[in-house]
């Protein structure tokens, strides 16, 4: 490590609990990226990029559009060019001021055709990847865990055992947010904790992010929030990626791999099926996110998958693995997996968890490069992964109701040393 690196370095904590040195990106600027769209991809994949908006159901997108004035925008820039030379060639000052005119008028639509091409490229969503579903989820993985319906819903243990007030809640903030109380606050508490241990002994670094970010800052994630200056984050996804926007990272620190716990705010629709806890304007999660190199992140994308399945086994609930279909990707991702659990007050399957990767998607709207140390004027966007460690309601939903016998609820082992001495909840 030379000596720029190591006074760029910082603490963090390594598996074993002890303080360790990682080098850190060069210090950020004020978030203001312009959108860097990759249009040679562009021109090369434009059929497939066109039948992607088609099958995700994209009408705002224009890919013809966008080439147009990309080939507009390069034909202005290429005048311009012509005519500042003719203008260091002019025999006389009229010649040149005639010339400086219409540089100024050039320039003048360069400007704007540039404004409207990335205004119109922004809309365009990510490529989707080959394997991905185009109509219907492909089951991936099924679990081998007994399904049974014979149980207490949580909705009724909640009332019961005093776990949660979604009424008095109503009264003082509105429908669809919860207090937790008791065992369940207990539980919540218990499942971030071992969440948060369980990545960072696998590599991940801990942070805490904000849960108020700048609108323009959530865009370049992709997501559409109401006109305001600071919103409310939906997901923790949004500041952890963000904390590396406007930088280049060192390609010998790759992959950044980060846990945050945060609230997440969200608009939910009414729903008659989404009853009790399952689906909140509030609720606790556990986010992961990776930043990698181009080359590793369908790898890494498994990677991740995997540590979702392991977690989830370690909660003992019957769980499937589902590949995504397009239409269910958003403008983000590439390819999506959703983890279910089976719900017995929903007589089916719940999703708990999402793991998406975005490719360069938000690495070009957020402007995160990483540079080798044997190429150092040379910059390469990254690509960025996110998935569900643990949203908080819907795990205690599925603990709840999948983990009782004998009148008992039993805590999931993993959770034991977490658990404030908590093993079970007796309610018969």
């Amino acid at each position: 490590m030379n000596s720029l690196t190591a006074r760029r370095a910082v603490w963090y904590w390594n598996k074993n609990g002890k303080p360790g040195r990682m080098p850190f990106p060069n210090p950020p600027r004020a978030f203001e990226h312009k959108f860097v769209p990759d249009f040679q991809k562009l021109q090369q994949n434009r059929d497939a990029i066109v039948r992607s908006c088609q099958l995700r159901g994209d009408k705002q997108a224009d890919v013809n559009k966008v080439m147009q004035l990309h080939d507009r925008w390069t034909t202005l820039d290429a005048e311009i060019q012509k005519q500042t030379t003719a203008r260091m060639k002019s025999a006389s000052v009229d010649e040149a001021r005639e010339v400086k005119v219409k540089i100024n008028a050039l320039t003048a639509e360069h400007k704007e055709t540039e404004t409207e091409l990335i205004q119109e490229a922004s809309k365009i969503p990510n490529e989707i990847h080959p394997d991905a579903p185009e109509s219907t989820p492909r089951l991936v993985y099924t679990s081998n865990h007994p399904i049974s319906n014979d149980v207490v819903d949580h909705i009724t243990l909640g009332k019961e055992l005093d776990l949660f007030d979604l009424q008095q809640c109503a009264s003082v903030t509105g429908d669809k947010f919860v207090y937790l109380k008791n065992e369940a606050s207990v539980l919540e508490l218990a499942l971030i904790h071992w969440s948060v241990n369980f990545l960072i002994e696998r590599g991940f670094t801990v942070v805490s992010p904000p849960d108020l970010i700048r609108q323009r800052v959530a865009t370049a994630c992709g997501f559409s929030p109401k006109d305001s200056d600071l919103c409310l984050t939906g997901t923790a996804e949004i500041p952890l990626t963000a904390l590396y926007a406007n930088r280049i990272i060192p390609d010998e620190i790759m992959p950044i791999k980060m846990v945050g716990f945060s609230h997440c705010f969200r608009m939910e629709p009414p729903s008659n099926t989404n009853k009790g806890i399952y689906r909140l304007h509030q609720f606790s999660k556990v986010e992961m996110v990776m930043i990698c190199k181009p080359e590793e992140s369908e790898r890494r994308h498994q990677e991740m998958l995997e540590i979702q399945k392991e977690m989830v086994e370690q909660l003992d609930i019957p769980y499937q693995v589902l590949d995504m279909p397009v239409h269910d990707l958003g403008a983000t991702a590439c390819r999506k997996y959703d983890i279910e659990a089976w719900m017995p007050h929903r007589k089916g399957y719940g999703e708990i968890t999402s793991l998406s990767n975005c490719l360069d998607y938000q690495s070009r709207r957020l402007g995160i490069k990483y540079r080798y140390e044997s190429k150092p004027h040379e910059e390469f966007y990254a690509h960025t992964l996110n998935g569900t460690a643990v949203a908080v309601p819907r795990v205690l939903c599925a603990i709840l109701e999948n983990c009782q016998s004998e009148g008992k609820i039993h805590i999931p082992k993993a959770l034991h040393p977490h658990s404030m001495g908590l093993k079970e909840i007796v309610f018969k």
